[in-house]
């Protein structure tokens, strides 16, 4: 257990060790817990954090530290002590189970009774330090002194070498969201929060140059809230006389000129204690993307439909799509800017195998080049735009390719430089996810889309999804790929066969990927697709050289790292515990990834299948192409023919389906009336469960005399339901 990663804001994969009867050894005492209660994972995990983070010896921490309460004793989870001797109690921890948030006020009375001025608590998804300067007086810091610290002595400057890279940023913004809430209403939390995460952001480029750079953005433990907020203030505001630029002027394309942050200088100091020893510019992309995403509120999301689209989608949509350094890349929804962050990731990571780590600061000069010539991203939604260009700071910026517009399907009104920046036929890559809520007006804009028409009739309104797809394969150069994320029902839906006719007529269709109806829980359950395509020559489309000849690869998603809550689902070894990547992150449960490399294999793929596109029908689900019906195809073929579908529905053939008898036709007053005991009465939702269960179905009084006329069930027989759910299969086991 010596080697498991820390992650001082979340346990994320963190399991306690276990003896041979399943009982938990306690990391610092090695006692044997037995009968733990549920909070034990969060303080063993803790106590990895007292060693390995602060420098604690396992000597100075102890378990169940009795605290005498009146006449009562009680006990307090964890002890740290100034020494191994363990004579002069420094620090208390309170520990709690994941999904509580109370506690904090037993921490203090704790501290109060015993007297110690520290005090920590933490449910292993947040963590809140207590300084007790004097009797019955509380107040939050930001950090607990470290082994041979003193609270006095902890150095209020915070230097570039003292940062390290965020795990996790969730829990760290729910904190300070609820820290903020707390203590001042009527502000924007979102807002608010974003100008100090890019006031941080703006002290690492501007100030932090060598190991021993001297941090601005810091809240010192023994700080007034004015001081700090002074600082961070001017920071953000900037000042001639101290020549400093400043957070808005820097990044005026972000910030308004008269934009001020309102946070409560308590609340300045509070947050910057939570975010100062994070070094942003080097966390990871998915940390920074599932914290961002976590600031937006639910509610907006659903209002507006803005369900951020999962990471290991966008991995798997840009590793399809192989955008190269020389090719730009475009996306007309881009939210937070996660598809753009892929691609230049990818390419990244490309160039480091490619030249080796020695020449990191060559590779991300050119990631930065490509970041400020070849990425370009639009949306609607001026919070998302701000941190698609915080984003594009943190890869060496390239933020003015990034431009909020009233609406991406209204490209005619464009202001000119956009539509300059934006034209049709120029981009070699479209990476997106385009809104698929709500219709647009088409009545007055006809012209404009090609899809305003179906099947000759001009239309009032249409699909944003099906719009976005025409506006993309437009945007593209001939020879230009996309991805895109579409509903199912646009691929199997027999009214939108003219939309796939459209993009059969334009694109060769190179790729198609069912997604699971978990990927987008908890936000929707609706079920999706990416597309990959390759824009034909628009002089020439007819003739193009077809995909004929061509083979299309498909696959259906079956592990998409989501449960039916939407929780994600992390792989485990054969021991149950969690499975980490090299940075100590758990290792997402999804096969996404394995599709996108059998698609760029020249190996038989395992989850994926290709299907010739002149065998293409009208559908283009990959569902519907799914080997194991051809599998059941064959099956079927070597079974004697039993009955033909119109001898089964002509109630004068052998093998006709019947329908049962409906009770209420007998009763007096025309309708069901079930008694506690009598003959059981199937319904069609009693089909369905491969048999049926007499025991769970209603009864009637009516005996097998009365129902004579109608035929008796046996043993053996197969009932379909033929209303409700049609389709339903069971077989009766017995009578």
């Amino acid at each position: 257990m010596d080697d498991v990663p820390v992650d001082r804001s979340l346990m994320a994969g963190f399991e306690p060790e276990y003896d041979d009867n399943d009982n938990i050894i306690d990391f610092a005492t090695g006692d044997t817990q037995k009968d733990p209660g549920p909070e034990e994972p969060a303080r063993q995990w803790y106590e990895h954090v007292l060693v390995k983070e602060y420098g604690y010896d396992k000597d100075q921490i102890d378990i169940e530290i009795p605290i005498t309460m009146g006449s009562s004793t009680k006990y307090a989870d964890i002890g740290v002590y100034e020494s191994s001797r363990q004579l002069d109690l420094k620090i208390l921890v309170e520990a709690k189970k994941p999904d509580r948030t109370d506690g904090v006020d037993q921490l203090e009375s704790y501290m109060e009774a015993s007297g110690v001025s520290l005090g920590v608590w933490t449910n292993g998804a947040g963590i809140q330090h207590t300084y007790r300067p004097e009797a019955r007086e509380f107040e939050s810091i930001s950090d607990i002194p470290k082994a041979g610290e003193t609270l006095e002595s902890m150095d209020s400057r915070v230097l570039k070498k003292d940062l390290s890279p965020a795990t996790d940023l969730v829990s760290i913004f729910e904190q300070a969201e609820d820290e903020i809430l707390a203590h001042q209403g009527g502000i924007d939390v979102f807002d608010e929060l974003f100008k100090l995460i890019l006031t941080k952001i703006y002290d690492e480029v501007e100030n932090l140059h060598s190991e021993d750079s001297v941090a601005e953005f810091r809240a010192g433990p023994m700080e007034e809230p004015d001081q700090v907020a002074g600082r961070i203030k001017q920071q953000f505001e900037g000042s001639n006389d101290e020549g400093i630029i400043g957070v808005k002027r820097k990044y005026d394309d972000i910030f308004q000129e008269d934009e001020k942050i309102q946070l409560s200088d308590e609340n300045i100091a509070r947050t910057a204690g939570l975010l100062q020893n994070i070094e942003f510019m080097e966390t990871d992309m998915d940390v920074l993307g599932t914290g961002f995403e976590a600031l937006v509120p639910d509610q907006m999301k659903e209002d507006k439909g803005q369900y951020f689209t999962p990471r290991q989608v966008v991995r798997m949509t840009t590793n399809l799509v192989d955008p190269q350094r020389y090719e730009s890349v475009l996306d007309p929804a881009c939210g937070s800017g996660g598809f753009l962050i892929y691609t230049m990731r990818k390419l990244r990571d490309e160039l480091i195998e490619k030249r080796g780590e020695d020449d990191l600061e060559e590779v991300m000069e050119l990631v930065r080049d490509y970041a400020s010539n070849r990425a370009f991203g639009l949306d609607y939604d001026q919070r998302l735009v701000r941190v698609a260009k915080a984003y594009m700071v943190i890869w060496g910026d390239g933020r003015s390719n990034i431009r909020q517009v009233q609406d991406s399907l209204r490209y005619f009104d464009w202001p000119g430089e956009i539509s300059a920046l934006i034209p049709e036929n120029e981009f070699d890559v479209i990476l997106t996810n385009p809104p698929f809520a709500g219709d647009f007006d088409v009545q007055n804009t006809r012209k404009y889309y090609d899809l305003s028409i179906r099947n000759g009739t001009q239309l009032d309104s249409q699909e944003k999804d099906i719009l976005f797809t025409e506006r993309c394969i437009k945007h593209l150069e001939p020879g230009g790929r996309m991805g895109i994320v579409l509903p199912k029902g646009d691929l199997d839906e027999k009214g939108k066969s003219y939309f796939r006719d459209y993009i059969k007529n334009n694109t060769n269709i190179k790729a198609i990927v069912g997604l699971h109806k978990n990927t987008f829980l908890p936000y929707t359950g609706d079920k999706t697709c990416v597309l990959v395509l390759e824009k034909k020559d628009s002089e020439n489309s007819e003739d193009d050289k077809s995909d004929e000849d061509e083979e299309v690869f498909m696959a259906v998603s079956e592990k998409p790292g989501k449960n039916d809550e939407g929780e994600p689902i992390y792989k485990r070894n054969e021991d149950g515990e969690v499975l980490l990547d090299d940075n100590g992150k758990a290792i997402l449960d999804t096969d996404l990834d394995q599709i996108a490399e059998e698609y760029h294999s020249h190996d038989e793929p395992d989850i994926g299948y290709y299907v010739p596109y002149s065998e293409l029908e009208d559908r283009l689900s990959p569902e519907y192409y799914h080997p194991k019906y051809e599998e059941i195809d064959d099956q079927l073929e070597e079974v004697d023919l039993v009955a033909t579908i119109d001898e089964l529905l002509d109630p004068d053939e052998k093998y006709a389906l019947i329908n049962g008898k409906d009770i209420s036709s007998l009763s007096n007053t025309g309708k069901r009336e079930y008694v506690e005991d009598g003959t059981p009465y199937l319904r069609a939702g009693d089909v369905g469960r491969n048999e049926i269960d007499l025991d769970d179905c209603n009864s009637v009084s009516y005996t097998s005399d009365d129902l004579k006329e109608y035929r008796r069930l046996e043993k053996g027989d197969i009932l379909v339901s033929r209303k409700g759910t049609t389709g339903r299969v069971s077989v009766v086991t017995q009578l």
